[in-house]
């Protein structure tokens, strides 16, 4: 980097101070996007495990959670947040395509 001890003449503190603001607005809209995405993806696992721990607290009910749930609903929660996580890295599911393309389990898209 060079050091002008006489400063740049170009530099224009509005227009700094400008794009920073920008700057700091469009971070603060990603922040909140990735939050309201967040919760959407874990609301529903979120609520069915505050039910459990309600009746569990109250003394309702089974005390084992894959008898409360069952495995269906239990397979269900897990594949949805591979699903979430799958479709997060696009990268990833084409390293899984080649893997099983490989071995020869999965035909080759």
């Amino acid at each position: 980097m060079e050091m002008n001890p006489y400063g740049d003449a170009n530099f224009s503190a509005e227009h700094n101070k400008r794009v920073i603001a920008e700057v700091d607005a469009e971070n603060d809209a990603y922040e909140r996007q990735k939050d309201r995405e967040y919760k959407e993806k874990t609301r529903e696992r979120a609520n069915a495990v505050a039910l459990y721990l309600k009746n569990l607290s109250q003394g309702k009910g089974v005390t084992k959670i894959d008898e409360y749930f069952g495995r269906r609903y239990l397979a269900y929660l897990r594949g949805e947040e591979i699903i979430n996580t799958l479709k997060a890295n696009p990268a990833l599911v084409e390293k899984l395509k080649q893997r099983y393309a490989k071995i020869g389990k999965l035909a080759p898209l």
